[in-house]
């Protein structure tokens, strides 16, 4: 981020972070604020600061945001399946679930940024390993 700007700051939004990660960003020189931001101020479209729950107001001109992302569906619960701290049904490589022929893919599995396009080209890997699963063991 240094080929950006010097002067870098990370807001986790409420989110605390492990104290060696903090010391290794402040040993940087980026300041690291753990409270909630309250507004992101701007003027037309164009990010002037950010205001910080306890009252901290920062000037900014730019910013990166990574969004949360959680499952909107339960299906994975439904078939007891193993999921992952955001409610994602776990998987390995193969789209294989902690349930015996339960498999997932597509936003079920996978965190965001999800598409459309890998959402299908995981379901046609999960379509492959299905086929693939169903022969060995009718072999």
């Amino acid at each position: 981020m240094f080929n950006f700007s010097n002067d870098l700051v990370v807001a986790t939004n409420g989110y605390e972070i492990k104290e060696n990660e903090k010391r290794e960003l402040e040993n940087k020189g980026i300041n690291v604020i753990t409270d909630k931001i309250k507004e992101m101020k701007g003027h037309n479209g164009v990010l002037n600061s950010v205001v910080f729950q306890n009252g901290l107001e920062i000037e900014r001109e730019a910013g990166f945001i990574t969004p949360s992302s959680y499952a909107t569906n339960t299906i994975g619960q439904g078939f007891s399946c193993d999921l992952d701290e955001q409610g994602l049904i776990v998987v390995d490589h193969f789209g294989r679930t902690s349930e015996k022929n339960v498999y997932a893919a597509g936003d079920a599995a996978q965190p965001a940024p999800t598409e459309i396009v890998l959402s299908e080209a995981t379901g046609i890997l999960v379509a492959i390993t299905i086929n693939s699963d169903i022969s060995i063991e009718k072999f």
